[in-house]
Formats: C-alpha cells, sequence, structure tokens
C-alpha cells in the first residue's frame, strides 16, 4: 500500500520506462525472495501477496545452468529464492570457488545456504577488491534483473516494478550497472513492452508504515 505514496527522493529509476495506471509488481530480495503484485483497480493498487519466490529458478544463460548443475545436488529441487537472496549470493559465490569458475581471492569463508558472509561478499564485489565477490554479485544481479522481468510479464506490471527489501539499497551502485536491465528487458516477443516498463528501488524505510497510514486513511474516508 506504501508504493502509491512514495515520493521521487524515496525511490531511484533504474529504467524511467513510461508512466502507466497499470499493474505493478514489488520484488524483494533479503534473507529470502518475497513479491507481490499490486493490480489496478479504479483508482487504487490493491496488493496481492505471492510466494513466487519458491518457484522454479529458470537458468536464462550457459553460466546459470552450471549453477544449477551445482545447486541441484545440494538442493535438489532449486528455487529461485536459493538464487535471489543473501544466501543465494552465498550460493554464487560458492558455485565459484567450488567449480574453479574463478579463484577465490576474497578471503571470506561460506558455505552453501550461509547468510552472514552475503554482506561481505556485496562490500567486497563493490570496493572492486575481490575478482569472485565481483563475479558473483555481477552472476546474482543478473539473475535478479532476469526474475524481475519475469515477474513483470507474469503480472503484466506495466505500471512499475519496484525493487525492495534490504539487498537492492546495499548493492545500489552495482544495480546502476548495465546488468540488471540486460536481463530485465530482452524476453521476446515482449521485450519492448518490458523497456517502457518503470524500474525503481525503493530507497525508503518507512514503507511499510507509510502503508499502514494510507489503510487506515482510506478506511475512514
Amino acid at each position: 500500500y506504501g508504493l502509491a505514496d512514495l515520493g521521487p527522493d524515496e525511490m531511484e529509476t533504474l529504467q524511467a520506462g513510461e508512466i502507466h495506471a497499470g499493474n505493478r509488481a514489488l520484488v524483494s530480495p533479503g534473507t529470502g525472495l518475497g513479491e507481490c503484485l499490486l493490480l489496478r483497480d479504479g483508482n487504487r493498487h490493491l496488493p496481492v501477496g505471492s510466494e513466487g519466490g519458491h518457484a522454479d529458478f529458470a537458468p536464462r544463460t550457459d553460466e546459470e545452468i552450471d549453477l544449477l548443475r551445482y545447486l541441484r545436488p545440494i538442493w535438489g529441487r532449486v528455487s529461485v529464492e536459493r538464487v535471489v537472496s543473501g544466501p543465494g549470493l552465498v550460493n554464487v559465490f560458492c558455485w565459484l570457488r567450488d567449480t574453479g569458475v574463478v579463484e577465490d581471492d576474497s578471503g571470506i569463508a561460506a558455505g552453501p545456504g550461509d547468510s552472514a558472509p552475503a554482506a561481505r561478499i556485496s562490500e567486497a564485489a563493490l570496493a572492486e577488491t575481490s575478482r569472485i565477490a565481483t563475479e558473483a554479485l555481477r552472476v546474482w544481479i543478473s539473475a535478479f534483473g532476469s526474475h524481475a522481468g519475469n515477474t513483470a510479464l507474469r503480472g503484466y506490471a506495466v505500471g512499475g516494478v519496484y525493487l525492495g527489501g534490504g539487498i537492492p539499497l546495499r548493492i545500489l551502485p552495482a544495480l546502476r550497472g548495465p546488468a540488471f536491465l540486460e536481463a530485465f528487458c530482452p524476453k521476446s516477443p515482449h521485450e519492448a513492452m518490458l523497456r517502457q516498463v518503470p524500474v525503481h528501488v525503493v530507497l525508503s524505510a518507512d514503507t511499510t508504515l507509510t502503508g499502514a497510514a494510507c489503510v487506515a486513511r482510506d478506511a475512514v474516508t
């Protein structure tokens, strides 16, 4: 509910797209992967909960296929949350390290499914002090962008896709690069549509409280 009242200083736009009154989507990676659709209903948007983070991980590139092959013996069924989340970033890091794709120059101790090392990996990537951390974040952002684009297609979210949760805010400098949108948009036959979908990173930490205030306001008016 709070997304409708976000001001321009409470979000950063990755893709301006076109302003449209249609459906919206929220994708929020953190310790897990939360998402919901906001369906346009007259002059308002109605949030509809989702467990889309537990849908199957759909690899898009050869390296994502290799990542899936690494994760399947560990987890069996691999959900998108196993990749697009804080523990998912650690899983990507472990895949690069354990398969020798990139030499581990990080000094970060991590195992598949760990959550604590995610912050250190992202920090090393942003500081460009570790090649393996940088590569892990690049692969992660690409998977995030692809999933966000899939979410936009499923919900016909032409009104915008909002990226919430703690991770997008923490890795904002990297999200400004090309990797996210290069994975978000190229989904034939609807690439042109996706290039017109606004994509915003939520900067405000008070969106939930704002949403509660909006519900209370609407209940008494």
